[in-house]
């Protein structure tokens, strides 16, 4: 995905503020991270929920659901796990995922059975 800037605006301060955005390069399998950095740039083009995303662009809206927001998330009861601040060698992790016994799903990318992201949405593409 691609977020081009149609035009700018110079604000109070005499920044230049974007005025329109348009998406491009959409992902033919639907599935696309969005960056918090993203979010945060477009957000005057952004209506975001726990479960939703949504590009205000100018050819139309643009919706994304939330399949996992950043942070670390066991894969097999999507229970949201402490960050690295609070456990920086991830053994509360593990030992969460010890609980579901044989039943814990692991996976290529995540083999220890749970997920991690702190810096992006992992979203598929809503029609």
């Amino acid at each position: 995905m691609k977020i081009v800037v149609l035009s700018r605006a110079r604000n109070a301060a005499g920044a230049a503020q974007p005025t329109g955005i348009k998406i491009t390069n959409l992902p033919k399998s639907g599935n696309q991270r969005i960056l918090k950095s993203t979010l945060a740039e477009f957000r005057q083009f952004i209506t975001q929920t726990p479960e939703r995303i949504t590009f205000h662009a100018s050819d139309g809206d643009i919706r994304f659901k939330v399949n996992w927001p950043p942070g670390r998330f066991c894969l097999t009861c999507g229970e949201e796990l402490p960050d690295s601040r609070a456990d920086p060698f991830s053994a509360s992790c593990r030992e969460h995922v010890k609980k579901h016994g044989n039943k814990a799903e692991k996976s290529d990318k995540w083999p220890d059975g749970y997920r991690v992201s702190y810096n992006s949405y992992d979203c598929t593409l809503e029609d």
